[in-house]
């Protein structure tokens, strides 16, 4: 006796598994829009993170052309 499929029906499983999968992550996303949507904090959380980000950006652009870096570190971590 064989695991496999019986012949024809390997392309109906694997099209069900692919909508199934995408309904699954359709639902999710929802969900999660859902709870994100009216969470201030959480907002709030995201824009200081976007901003943080930026600056972060900008520090490296700078390092790069040479300025704002600290000639004593030993440049191993990009950590100051």
């Amino acid at each position: 006796m064989s695991d496999a499929a019986p012949e024809g029906y390997g392309w109906v499983s694997i099209v069900g598994t692919v909508i199934g999968m995408l309904v699954v992550a359709a639902l999710a996303w929802r969900l999660v829009q859902r709870q994100e949507q009216g969470d201030e904090a959480l907002e709030a959380k995201l824009k200081a993170d976007d901003e943080r980000a930026a600056r972060g950006r900008e520090e490296e652009a700078g390092a790069g052309r040479g300025g704002g870096r600290d000639s004593t570190r030993d440049g191993a971590s990009g950590t100051p």
